[in-house]
């Protein structure tokens, strides 16, 4: 996570990245997606 001011409101404000992998080939996570979306998950 990183918090930054925002330069127009002097605010403080949060930001957060999540990294997610392709999963289409793995067995549990395959099954929670329609069949033509890719599919991923949280490393």
């Amino acid at each position: 996570w990183e918090q930054w001011r925002d330069p127009s409101t002097d605010q403080i404000l949060h930001s957060y990245t999540m990294l997610t992998v392709n999963a289409d080939d793995h067995d549990f996570m395959k099954a929670y997606h329609k069949p033509k979306d890719e599919k991923r998950m949280v490393v």
